[in-house]
C-alpha cells in the first residue's frame, strides 16, 4: 500500500523537513466558524505543513525549537536562502511579477521521489491557511509552491506557485480545498517537492530593510495536503 493520501497515518515513503504532521482535523482559528475545521476529504489523515498556531504571542513569531512537541517531524523550520555569488544572502525562491518581487524566507517542505512516464500525472489537494494579510508598502506574501525536478541532474521541469497571501480576500483565512494537476511530457526519474514559506513583497526599485524582514517572519502560513497522488497516464 502506498502512502499518498497519509493513509498509513503518518509521512512514510515522504522526506519531510520542518514543522509538520499528519493529522485527522484541523482548526484553524482565524477562520470564521463555517471554514475552521478542517477535514480530509480522501481519507481518514491529512498533512499539515509548517503549523500556523506554533507562534507565541503578542508579536506571533516562532515559538523556539525546544517548545515545539515531538509530534512534528522536525522542531526547526527549512531556511529558504542561499549564497549569492558574492556571497551575499538571496531567497531560493522569488517569484517576479510587474515589478513586484515576493522572495522566501522558511518554512517548510514536504518531498519524494519517483520515476514518471510521459502523460503520468501528478494532482495535489491541497488548502493555503494564512495567519496575516499583506498591507501596501510592504507585503507580508506568505506563498505555497510545487516543484517538480529531475531527480538526476536538478533541472526544473516544472514550478507552480499555488497560492499567495495576496491572492486570498481580506475576509477569508484560507482557500479551503482546491487541486492541482500536472502531466509530464517525458520518461525522467522525478523529485517532487511541495513547499509553503514565509515570504516578503516589495518593489523592486526598493528592496527591503532588515526591520521588514524580521517582521515578514512572523505569522508564518501553513499548507495542509489531503492526498499527493501520481496517476498513470495514457499512451504516446
Amino acid at each position: 500500500m502506498n502512502n499518498d493520501m497519509f493513509q498509513k497515518g503518518s509521512f512514510d515513503g515522504f522526506d519531510i523537513h520542518g514543522r509538520c504532521r499528519v493529522v485527522k482535523k484541523f482548526t484553524h482559528q482565524l477562520e470564521n466558524s463555517a471554514n475552521r475545521i478542517k477535514k480530509p476529504g480522501s481519507g481518514k489523515y491529512m498533512a499539515i505543513l509548517d503549523d500556523p498556531r506554533l507562534i507565541s504571542d503578542p508579536d506571533a513569531i516562532r515559538l523556539p525549537d525546544d517548545q515545539v512537541s515531538d509530534k512534528y517531524s522536525e522542531k526547526t523550520p527549512v531556511v529558504f536562502i542561499e549564497k549569492d555569488s558574492r556571497g551575499g544572502a538571496k531567497p531560493k525562491y522569488l517569484i517576479s511579477m510587474a515589478g513586484l518581487s515576493t522572495g522566501s524566507l522558511d518554512g517548510a517542505l514536504i518531498e519524494f521521489e519517483k520515476k514518471l512516464k510521459f502523460g503520468d500525472r501528478l494532482i495535489l489537494r491541497w488548502d493555503f491557511l494564512i495567519g496575516e494579510h499583506g498591507d501596501n508598502a510592504f507585503a507580508l506574501n506568505d506563498f505555497a509552491l510545487v516543484e517538480i525536478l529531475d531527480a538526476n541532474d536538478g533541472t526544473v521541469k516544472c514550478r507552480h506557485v499555488l497560492c499567495q497571501t495576496l491572492d486570498i480576500p481580506d475576509d477569508r483565512w484560507s482557500t479551503g480545498w482546491r487541486s492541482f494537476t500536472w502531466s509530464s511530457s517525458d520518461d525522467f526519474k522525478s523529485r517532487i517537492r511541495v513547499v509553503v514559506c514565509n515570504g516578503y513583497s516589495f518593489i523592486d526599485s526598493n528592496p527591503p530593510t532588515l526591520e521588514q524582514l524580521r517582521v515578514a517572519r512572523s505569522f508564518p502560513s501553513g499548507l495542509l495536503l489531503d492526498s499527493v497522488c501520481v496517476c498513470s497516464g495514457g499512451i504516446r
